[in-house]
This record gives C-alpha cells, sequence and structure tokens, in this order.
C-alpha cells in the first residue's frame, strides 16, 4: 500500500506542475483572455431577462441582508437544540464577518474620500450591498 502512495504522491505534483506552467503560458500569450472574450459574447448571444433575475435572486440570497438573519435563526435554533458551542461559534462567526464586511466598507470610503458624506458610516446604518 505504501508504495502505491509513494508513487501517486509524486505524480500528483507533477501533474500539478505541469497544469500551473501551461496556464502559466496561457496567460502570457493573452489566450486566457481571447477565451474569455469568446464567454462573454457567447453570454451576450444567450442572455435573457428571466436569467439576469434568477441570478440577481441569488446574489441576494448571498448577500449579507439575507444570510445575517438566516445565521441569527441558526444560531437560535442550535441553542435550543443544545447544541451550545456550535451556536457560540456560529454566533462569533457571523460576528467577526460582520465587523470584517463594517471595516473594509469604512475603508473603502476613507480611500475613495466619501466618510464624512457616507450615511452608513456617519450614522451607523446598514451598509450597501
Amino acid at each position: 500500500m505504501s508504495e502505491t502512495k509513494n508513487f501517486v504522491q509524486p505524480l500528483q505534483l507533477g501533474i500539478f506542475a505541469v497544469l500551473s506552467i501551461l496556464m502559466l503560458g496561457l496567460h502570457i500569450s493573452s489566450a486566457l483572455t481571447a477565451a474569455d472574450r469568446l464567454a462573454f459574447e457567447w453570454m451576450e448571444v444567450i442572455r435573457a431577462d428571466w436569467i439576469t433575475t434568477f441570478l440577481s435572486a441569488l446574489t441576494f440570497l448571498g448577500g449579507a441582508s439575507a444570510l445575517a438573519p438566516l445565521g441569527i435563526i441558526v444560531v437560535i435554533v442550535c441553542f435550543l437544540k443544545g447544541y451550545r458551542s456550535e451556536a457560540l461559534t456560529i454566533f462569533l462567526t457571523l460576528l467577526v464577518q460582520g465587523k470584517k464586511l463594517v471595516v473594509a466598507h469604512s475603508a473603502c470610503c476613507v480611500r475613495a474620500g466619501l466618510l464624512i458624506g457616507c450615511e452608513p458610516c456617519v450614522s451607523g446604518g446598514s451598509l450597501p450591498e
């Protein structure tokens, strides 16, 4: 069994190295940019309003305004079911991520020179998505 492991690990590293060199070469030759351009042209062809609406809804569901209440519900359910350490972990994760979001938004406003006129930064209101 160890002989197989000793053979597979260098093989995986070799494949990774070859693929990395290939991707670097494609990047340097701008072949990836051409592929991106073709992908964007194809997306323009298949674009539909209902797809845009659906993907916008998914984006909203992945945003802070939708995930924060869901996270609080999960914390409450975990706490009530007796999973105290899990509830604390999820709560602290939400707290830290929220703090990072506020700090990142404030830093963005400072760089843009908008700290005085940015309503969420001044009043402590909600952050824009």
